[in-house]
């Protein structure tokens, strides 16, 4: 028997390929459907699918398609070196798939603008041959579907010639050329011509645009049905969560794990472990989360991300807000619709350990590492250098300060460290967030104390729950406005804590 996921990263089709209902529908709607068609993009982060979607749709049936006199013509931009060859692509394909259809005589006027247009280039500051050919090729009832993949290379093809996203917008735009483009790349088309043309440009307005992300609740229903309908084995729902964890149900970086798992099951292995799977990849894994880190840092939505992930929101807009939702960053937590959680626990914690790296929320982030330092000095003088081990006998059973869960992070992001050949120390009072934070001072207030010595007890779990719902809103209260006042009013509570610790400390340095 075959590992049916040893082609994980290539197009995926046949039995193995999981239906984007949702998705595939609204291309086929927009692009297929009667006459009145029109242009579509999709985004999404690397690997989620979207070659496999066009090449589903229109590709797999480019044979019926044409039957119905709909030419599609598959490019993928990284493998175009001039900006002009995207063009001749389109004409030199899309002839070649009907000249032997049509007779030579129906294909006189058409051949001559063909070669005219093959001929063409950008230095002659006009698109009259393009143009002319695909009036030709519409005369004789042919509409030409573009499926353009890997788009965000326009960004360095088209830096030159920026005239090649009017060029395209005209094509698609006017009826006469019965031409549609299907788009799919990382980045928003916006985004895409901002980077390439160093302005605004009309060229996204002709575009219906959808995302792509992780599967859906159905779509993963079936990728989990498919496995059992091939091996006659059916996983647990606790291997299923742990799938989940891992990779947040994205496309490819559940292919990965399940390889692994498959070539262990064939081999004759039993009790295969999924988070032993992900800790032997787990290289690999921190090379797709790079990736991703890399991408959402190219549209500045990372330091958004990271704000939205561990607070405080402070920059982020709803835009922010609504591009990381359509990229399936953030999705439904439960039931409840409107709450949202980050996609994959793992890569949560791999954005953890950036948050020394990436500045998003500088003066918080600052005041955190005092408060942290500031009790590992206080609680070592009150317990001894087994403090930590002091506290967790006599509050880890408290369901409010998560120590196990703590731990279970500490553990990833160390081992993640690690693979990462990072040395950077971590401890598990650097895993509690802030809302734990608070919670152990004011639980250890009797020494505590000294460092504020102007608050009492009930003032600082007041400044706490304060500080602690602005550091986690989004993830907790999505019915926050991200109001200037409530910025500054956390930002003035995170200086007056630090101010106190930063008075304290000079009263107090290390070597005393």
């Amino acid at each position: 028997m075959e590992n049916i996921y040893a082609n994980a990263g290539k197009v995926i089709s046949g039995e193995r390929y999981v239906t984007r209902g949702g998705i595939e529908e609204k291309i086929k709607n927009r692009v297929l459907a009667g006459q009145a068609t029109g242009s579509f993009s999709i985004m999404g982060m690397q690997r989620t699918g979207k070659s496999s979607i066009l090449a589903n749709i229109f590709v797999k049936n480019s044979s019926a398609l044409l039957q119905k006199r709909r030419i599609v013509v598959d490019i993928s931009l990284s493998s175009i070196n001039k900006p002009e060859n995207l063009f001749t692509e389109i004409v030199g394909r899309s002839f070649g798939k009907i000249r032997r259809r049509e007779a030579a005589e129906d294909l006189k006027y058409l051949e001559e603008s063909y070669e005219e247009a093959m001929a063409w280039n950008l230095e002659r500051g006009s698109m009259r041959e393009l143009q002319d050919y695909m009036e030709e090729l519409a005369a004789l009832d042919y509409h030409v579907i573009a499926v353009v993949d890997e788009f965000d290379n326009a960004i360095s093809l088209f830096e030159k010639y920026p005239q090649c996203f009017n060029y395209m917008r005209e094509l698609a735009y006017k009826e006469e050329y019965h031409l549609d483009f299907v788009i799919a790349s990382r980045r928003m088309l916006t985004e895409i011509c901002k980077l390439a043309v160093k302005g605004v440009s009309p060229f996204p307005n002709i575009f219906e645009n959808c995302f792509v992300g992780p599967y859906g609740e159905a779509e993963l229903a079936r990728y989990f049905e498919i496995f059992q309908d091939t091996y006659g084995i059916a996983l647990t729902e606790k291997e299923k969560k742990s799938i989940l964890k891992y990779t947040g149900g994205l496309a490819y970086w559940m292919d990965v794990l399940m390889k692994a798992y498959v070539d262990r099951m064939l081999a004759g292995e039993k009790n295969i472990s999924i988070e032993q799977i992900y800790e032997e990849n787990m290289y690999t894994f921190l090379t797709l989360y790079d990736k991703l880190k890399d991408l959402l840092e190219d549209q500045e939505l990372l330091a958004p991300l990271m704000q939205l992930t561990f607070g405080p929101v402070q920059t982020a807009t709803r835009e922010d807000i609504n591009i990381l939702c359509g990229y399936g960053i953030f999705v439904p937590a439960g039931p409840d619709r409107e709450k949202r959680k980050i996609f994959s626990e793992s890569f949560r914690d791999y954005l953890f350990m950036l948050q020394e790296s990436v500045e998003f929320a500088p003066l918080w982030n600052k005041t955190e590492r005092g408060m942290r330092s500031v009790f590992t000095r206080m609680m070592f003088k009150k317990y001894g250098k087994n403090w930590l081990r002091e506290l967790k006998n006599k509050y880890g059973e408290q369901e409010s300060l998560k120590f196990a869960e703590s731990e279970r992070r500490l553990g990833n992001l160390r081992r993640m460290m690690q693979a990462g050949r990072q040395t950077t120390e971590v401890t598990l009072i650097d895993m509690l967030d802030t809302r734990v934070l608070f919670r152990l001072f004011e639980k250890e207030w009797d020494v505590m104390q000294v460092v504020f010595p102007d608050l009492d007890r009930e003032r600082w779990k007041e400044l706490g729950g304060r500080v602690s719902s602005a550091r986690n809103e989004f993830q907790h209260n999505n019915s926050h406005n991200l109001s200037r006042d409530v910025i500054a009013q956390n930002n003035a509570d995170m200086q007056f804590i630090l101010e106190r610790i930063e008075k304290w400390n000079e009263k107090h340095p290390v070597s005393a």
